[in-house]
Formats: structure tokens, sequence, C-alpha cells
């Protein structure tokens, strides 16, 4: 049976509400409506990396064009979800609140270029270029990111990142590219 207009407008009304409080390594905490929030039930974790990949990569090309460099780190804001009815007006935790397991919510953030462990970019991509912000499988993008041969720096699971969200704890989470020995592997085709 079609929706009435009555239906249509509480839906809308409903994707108004917040849904998820997330708490992230770098000690933002975001509200997200429904709208927005739906989102976790549909994400793919192949492609969720490959959005954020495509910003490294769209960071790199347009850093090329300014400054050498043989390393280009990107800081992720992951954020440990809860669920809005576990959370106070403050931002603290009702009791027995529990996270919502192993999803995080991702934002690509700064990227920086260096060359020889100096600093190399001028700007900074992230408030230029199109950054990604969806939710993600926090063991899998750490597993997608190694698998591609670049470094994850940060919890090694998603235990070891919910116990440092908990605690209060304020850390860096990112993913490098070391690029010193690969080179010359990709110089122009002859």
């Amino acid at each position: 049976m079609d929706k009435t207009v009555l239906d249509k407008l509480l839906a809308i009304k409903t994707n108004q509400k917040i849904a998820h409080v997330s708490f992230f390594n770098n000690g933002k905490i975001r509200r997200d409506e429904f709208s927005s929030a739906k989102r976790i039930n549909s994400f793919n974790n192949k492609d969720d990396y490959k959005a954020i990949t495509d910003v490294l990569i769209s960071a790199a090309e347009s850093y090329s064009r300014s400054c050498p460099f043989d390393t280009i780190m990107m800081n992720l804001e992951l954020g440990l979800i809860y669920n809005n009815d576990d959370v106070h007006e403050d931002n603290t935790l009702k009791t027995n609140a529990k996270p919502i397991e192993n999803i995080v919510r991702y934002y690509t953030g700064s990227i920086s270029s260096f060359l020889e462990g100096q600093k190399t970019n001028l700007y900074d991509y992230d408030r230029i270029g199109l950054g990604r912000q969806n939710y993600i499988d926090y063991n899998k993008l750490k597993e997608l990111v190694e698998n591609s041969g670049l470094m994850f720096i940060g919890p090694n699971t998603f235990e070891e990142f919910k116990k440092k969200i908990t605690s209060g704890e304020r850390f860096n989470i990112l993913i490098s590219a070391d690029l010193k020995e690969k080179d010359n592997k990709n110089s122009y085709i002859k």
C-alpha cells in the first residue's frame, strides 16, 4: 500500500531526530540524525575503504604538482557509536550504555606529505578537497589498509579502540604510505 502524505511527513520529522552519538579519537563528539544514521545498515567495507583511499590518492595527485614527497599520511577521525538513548544531554554515558560493536563512524581528515621526514605540503587537502564520511567495520578497515600495502597507525583491534575512547584518551589514527623504495617501479612507460 502507498504511504499517505501524513506517513511521508512523519517520516521526514523522524529523520531529523538524533539517532546516534559518536565519540571520536580526537575528542570530538558528533550527533547523527536518523537520515544519516540509517546508512549504518547498508555500508560496504570495500566501497568505504575505496572512498577513503580515493581521498588519499586525490591529495597525492594535488600535492605532486607543488611539492616532492616520499611519504603521505591521512588522519582519520573514527568514532565509537552509541544510540542516542544511551547518552545524557551533557554527553556522558548512561549506566550500562554499550556502543555498537565493531562499527565506527569515520571522517577523512588532514593529509600531509613528507620528504625525508620534513613536511612538504603548503596547504592541507582536507580544506580544499572533498572528504568522505560514513560507517565502516574497524577491524576490516585495518585489514584492508594493511592488505593494500599501507600502514595503519592506531589501536590494533576494535576492543583496543573502544577501551581508549571510553577512557577519554585522545589519539591519532593514520593511514600512511611509505613510497621511498617504490619510487622507481612506476616510472614512465617506454
